[in-house]
């Protein structure tokens, strides 16, 4: 099953998804893509946890898995 998200919180997306795709701004386009390899369930007690902290400074840092234009 897969679902799409749409966030401005970057840690609802770390805690929500296993793939994040980052958009960019002017004209709107997907600029990059981070994979979350956190367990599931995910629990509100995860978000203290190193691997989810450094999933959210990744998104925030740009350190995608792929530019999704060269993705593509």
């Amino acid at each position: 099953t897969t679902a799409l998200m749409v966030t401005h919180s970057i840690e609802e997306a770390v805690f929500m998804a296993d793939k994040i795709f980052v958009m960019g701004a002017n004209p709107g386009r997907l600029i990059g893509r981070v994979d979350v390899d956190l367990e599931r369930p995910r629990h509100l007690a995860q978000m203290d946890d190193p691997a989810f902290l450094d999933a959210v400074s990744r998104v925030r840092a740009g350190l995608f898995t792929e530019p999704v234009e060269t993705a593509a």
